[in-house]
């Protein structure tokens, strides 16, 4: 394909050097520039088409974008690295505890299909002891109290303190 010699050659910058310029507002960049533009004035001035400015932009939001997401996931790690046990087993027990009791119900009705008298007595007992256990378990994780904040902690020691104070002026006042 041809050139279009209609337009005129011009010297373009490098990007890095675009970004260079655009970033350091005390330098004179090569290309007179109003002093009252704004950023998107200048870069666009500097990169010489709005393809360049547009795909510019486009890389500078999509850092910050990668940016904010990495701080999310970073976040994210945090809290799940401060969950204390029982906040594990909690997740845990709630998710597959359903699945848990299914199979082994599953299992149960395949054992009075397949196995003699004798056998599924014992496979019976042995799935029931399984089902009553993580049930219980289940609900000892669940209902259990959590510990309370410190903050909250404090308050609470703080108020009865306030309590027995006043009991005790009470008491000397009365003596």
């Amino acid at each position: 394909m041809a050139k279009n010699n209609n337009k005129k050659e011009r010297d373009y910058l490098e990007p890095d050097e675009a970004v260079k310029i655009i970033e350091d507002n005390d330098d004179t960049p090569p290309i007179k520039v109003p002093k009252n533009d704004d950023r998107a004035s200048k870069e666009a001035q500097l990169l010489g088409s709005t393809k360049e400015a547009i795909a510019l932009r486009r890389a500078e939001i999509r850092g910050q974008i990668k940016l904010e997401k990495n701080r999310h996931q970073m976040q994210i790690a945090m809290v799940k690295m401060k969950q204390t046990g029982r906040e594990r087993a909690k997740i845990h027990f709630s998710t597959y505890t359903g699945i848990y009791l299914t199979l082994l119900v599953g299992l149960f009705l395949y054992a009075t299909q397949t196995l003699n008298s004798d056998a599924l007595a014992v496979v019976a007992s042995i799935i029931s002891v399984v089902i009553i256990n993580l049930s219980a378990i289940m609900k000892s994780v669940v209902e259990a109290d959590e510990p309370k904040d410190p903050t909250l902690i404090l308050g609470e020691l703080l108020e009865l303190q306030l309590q027995q104070d006043n009991e005790e002026k009470k008491t000397q006042a009365h003596n």
